[in-house]
């Protein structure tokens, strides 16, 4: 009688977790003992990007990507637009902060079809098909549940890539921020390679050149901003010129990491959504093997937005 009743309880407890959500899990050992409801734990932190332990798998057909171990944050554009409303942010730095940028205000316009009908190729490779000259202002759009022209809401993203994308430009990022930016991305450091990639001196140039004005910034304006890591690269793909970059990104970044979350600096550590397993294949091979193909930029920027809000689709910054 006690083992028939544990198994209807069990039963019925995945019943409600069906009718409630998929995203818990429950264990009955044998039918007999009543676990708690254990919930899938998330892929991300709020102030130290994903986990060192996600495992990512990517659908290239589909043009999807997802978590065995956990839950990533992806968003339906209703959701990110209602979480977007009457919010700004800003992208500083390279051309990998630029594409992730201009990749965003796709999403927040089109959603899902913004990604079906990005190219193949890097947007470097795309831009004039785009219509773009690499803008440093992007522009608003309307909140979908605006009632009338007197009531709308809108979101505004700002890609600053054209002066902010070397140490030298350290001086004039402050001044962006002042433009009260509700999140900002920030990343420089690539096109320096060559001046902090020797291994035996990487550690104290790319400290020095980027992470510790990164620090100074952070510690001492109001609006914080949020360190993006570079690109992982396919190193097949990287000029023969530069035979130390791809090894010296990926130390620069985890360096990164170790230091921003020494120091309680927030970080988004995209990179892991490229895992080595699958970066040749979601990077262009004409785009010197630093560019993701532009609709692998669509994805990503879907992951960065949606993890600036609760899965309920409200702002969490």
């Amino acid at each position: 009688m006690k083992v028939a009743l544990a198994l209807f309880v069990c039963a019925c407890s995945h019943i409600l977790l069906y009718l409630y959500g998929r995203n818990q899990i429950t264990e009955c050992n044998d039918g007999l003992k009543l676990d708690s409801i254990t919930p899938i734990t998330e892929c991300n932190d709020v102030m130290f990007g994903f986990r060192h332990d996600m495992q990512v798998t990517w659908s290239i057909k589909s043009r999807e990507v997802s978590s065995t171990n956990c839950r990533l944050p992806f968003l339906k554009r209703s959701r990110l637009q209602h979480c977007m409303a009457n919010r700004s942010i800003a992208f500083i730095g390279d051309s990998q902060t630029r594409d992730i940028g201009l990749a965003a205000a796709e999403i927040l316009s089109h959603g899902r079809g913004a990604i079906s009908k990005a190219p193949e190729k890097c947007f470097d490779k795309t831009s004039p098909i785009l219509g773009s000259s690499d803008p440093d202002r992007f522009g608003t759009a309307k909140h979908p549940e605006a009632n009338n022209s007197n009531n709308f809401q809108l979101w505004r993203i700002d890609v600053y890539h054209r002066s902010l994308y070397i140490s030298s430009s350290w001086k004039a990022v402050p001044s962006a921020l002042r433009n009260g930016y509700d999140a900002s991305f920030l990343n420089m450091g690539l096109h320096e390679h060559e001046g902090w990639e020797r291994k035996e001196s990487m550690e104290e140039k790319y400290t020095q050149m980027f992470l510790e004005p990164f620090k100074n910034i952070a510690s001492n304006t109001v609006y914080k901003p949020i360190w993006l890591t570079m690109n992982r690269e396919c190193e097949k793909f990287v000029h023969p010129e530069y035979p130390a970059q791809k090894k010296a990104v990926d130390a620069a970044n985890e360096l990164a990491i170790s230091y921003l979350r020494e120091n309680n600096v927030r970080y988004m550590n995209i990179d892991a959504l490229i895992p080595e397993d699958y970066v040749c294949e979601l990077m262009d091979p004409e785009c010197g093997g630093v560019h993701t193909k532009w609709w692998v930029d669509h994805v990503r920027a879907t992951v960065l937005l949606s993890s600036l809000c609760t899965r309920e689709g409200h702002w969490r910054g």
